[in-house]
């Protein structure tokens, strides 16, 4: 786990903290993540409270389905934060925090798999979900 982490937006009018940042790092390739950061999303889970220093107010959360929203700085547009709506997570950002220990960094998981522009690749091996399997994970049918 990081800690004492600060997250910051691109313009560093909006800071934050959050509890068990996880030191596993997970990409989505779901159209929704391409268009909201222009390629995968790269994120650290993230449980607990999220804590912010300031610039609250400027935080915009977009409900983009059923089963998450998406945050941004209303100000300079930098993406945040995911939310799962289905257990509360949060998917944090990995570019947005300043101290990272990237010793501590691990590539675990991949999801949409299947919805990956074949135009890049990753060299990591990591654990990879389709959309069907992702679905079926978030509805309870599988783990």
């Amino acid at each position: 786990m990081q800690h004492n982490v600060l997250g910051q937006c691109l313009c560093k009018s909006v800071e934050y903290t959050i509890e068990n940042l996880s030191d596993n790092l997970n990409a989505c390739h779901c159209r929704a993540c391409q268009k909201w950061v222009g390629g995968p999303l790269m994120a650290l889970e993230g449980t607990g409270e999220l804590k912010f220093k300031k610039g609250k107010e400027l935080v915009t959360e977009y409900h983009s389905s059923e089963w998450g929203s998406r945050s941004f700085c209303s100000k300079c547009g930098s993406s945040l934060y995911y939310t799962s709506k289905h257990d509360g997570k949060y998917y944090m950002e990995i570019g947005s925090f300043e101290n990272l220990d990237d010793d501590k960094i691990h590539f675990t998981q991949q999801i949409f798999i299947d919805k990956k522009p074949k135009f890049y690749e990753f060299a990591n091996k990591t654990k990879e979900y389709t959309e069907q399997q992702v679905f079926d994970i978030v509805a309870g049918k599988s783990k």
